[in-house]
Order: structure tokens, then sequence, then C-alpha cells
């Protein structure tokens, strides 16, 4: 199961292998580039 959030709700979504893989490329990004990222926030 997934959460999304939705403008009215949060929705609950049965388990997406592809969804998995671009999240988890996503986390790693924001691993790997964190300080890039925080300084970009400023």
């Amino acid at each position: 199961m997934f959460v999304t959030e939705t403008p009215e709700v949060l929705a609950l979504k049965p388990y997406d292998a592809e969804l998995e893989v671009q999240f988890n490329a996503g986390c790693e990004v924001m691993r790997r580039y964190h300080e890039t990222f925080r300084q970009l926030a400023e």
C-alpha cells in the first residue's frame, strides 16, 4: 500500500512496482544531494 496526498484527502493505493522504483530513485537522489538541496533552499 502507498499513501498519496490529494488536494482533498489522503488516498491509499495498492502496491505498484513502478511507483516503488520511482520513489526509491527519488530517495536516493535526496540522500546523495542532501547538502545541495539544503543550500538551494536558503
